[in-house]
């Protein structure tokens, strides 16, 4: 399911109303897209609801993502794990690994990835997480089998 938001803009002493597709095919509605994020981030900073920003942290990196801005998603999913461990919510320190790991798989930076990956296994150990187990095992597979060494 995609999610369209729809910007009112003035055009011409006339309003228009556009669909700004968040997994936008160009450059312009990607980057409005970031710009609307960005800002909607700035403002639940202000409320100093920590599960709030990690939820628009984790919207933001994730766009950046899919509009194939991979460095720029990187340093957003270092963010959103350090804001996991500020949180001790073991649950939200084991996402935030599995998404740094993707964007490192993504990336083809599979070294760390296997790093992110081997995280989750060891919180997930220690917390008694055995659906995280499962997840950290199968992205494992995954890297090691890009690393040839299946």
């Amino acid at each position: 399911m995609q999610t369209i938001l729809y910007i009112i803009r003035s055009n011409s002493q006339r309003r228009k109303e556009e669909q700004l597709n968040i997994y936008g095919s160009t450059n312009k509605n990607s980057e409005d897209a970031e710009r609307m994020i960005a800002h909607c981030i700035y403002l639940v900073k202000l409320l100093e609801d920590f599960e709030l920003v990690y939820v628009f942290f984790k919207i933001y990196g994730l766009t950046l993502q899919l509009n194939n801005r991979v460095s720029k998603s990187l340093h957003v999913f270092e963010i959103l794990r350090d804001l996991a461990y500020e949180i001790k919510d073991p649950v939200y320190i084991m996402e935030s690994y599995r998404y740094l790991g993707l964007a490192h798989q993504y990336a083809r930076q599979y070294l760390y990835s296997v790093v992110c990956f081997k995280m989750i296994l060891m919180f997930a150990w220690f917390h008694t997480k055995r659906d995280w187990e499962l997840i950290a095992f199968n992205h494992l597979a995954i890297e090691y089998f890009y690393l040839g060494e299946m």
